[in-house]
């Protein structure tokens, strides 16, 4: 919601969830696939794909989660 994605495709998300010696739930997953977004300037669909990793500590990156997604913004330099 509030972004111009227009759909995800082929979506790959592979990892381990586990529980630290503290305790804690680990996260170590890796997320691939295909964003398609509109052109700028005419509006048909394009492919963008992606690959990212996420790790760390379930409550600590659901809180950069959270301050992440109620400050972005979309630019283009």
């Amino acid at each position: 919601m509030g972004t111009d994605l227009l759909r995800l495709e082929n979506v790959k998300i592979e990892g381990e969830m586990f529980k630290n010696s503290l305790g804690n739930i680990e996260l170590n997953v890796d997320v691939e696939g295909v964003m398609v977004l509109p052109c700028a300037i005419t509006l048909k669909p394009v492919n963008y794909p992606f690959a990212i990793q996420v790790s760390g500590e379930l409550e600590e990156l659901m809180e950069n989660f959270e301050d992440f997604s109620t400050n972005f913004q979309n630019s283009i330099d």
